[in-house]
């Protein structure tokens, strides 16, 4: 980093910003291992027959997976806002615009999407253990 960039530099921004970036980075980290561990469970569900006591177990495993994915995620978000209107702050104290100026969300929105996604899979599991 150049003399007059650091000089122009405010640690406590620096630190919102590698904050924001690793909160974003979690929640991909997070949703591959929850692929990685649904899929997992799903190949399993070729070693039993429909509705055997190992489906109800992968079921089980299944809803409860989705439900801890779920909520790191929410927390991860929770986390990332926190960071962001910390970010906002400051660069209105700064004079900065890297946050201020980005496009708002709505409910198209990651956040929303990744909801959607854990809902889906927790009633899919749902009715793997109780078909009826």
């Amino acid at each position: 980093m150049s003399g007059s960039a650091h000089n122009n530099s405010h640690p406590e921004y620096e630190d919102v910003s590698n904050n924001l970036r690793q909160y974003t980075g979690m929640r991909f980290a997070q949703m591959t291992l929850f692929v990685a561990i649904t899929g997992g469970l799903v190949s399993m569900l070729k070693d039993g027959s429909p509705f055997s006591w190992l489906w109800v177990i992968i079921g089980v495993f299944g809803v409860i997976s989705g439900g801890i994915f779920w909520v790191l995620e929410e927390r991860s978000v929770d986390y990332w806002h926190h960071f962001m209107r910390r970010a906002l702050e400051l660069e209105k104290e700064l004079g900065y615009r890297q946050y201020t100026g980005r496009p708002k969300r709505d409910y198209v929105s990651a956040t929303n999407a990744t909801r959607l996604l854990h809902a889906i899979l927790i009633v899919f599991w749902i009715g793997l253990i109780w078909p009826d």
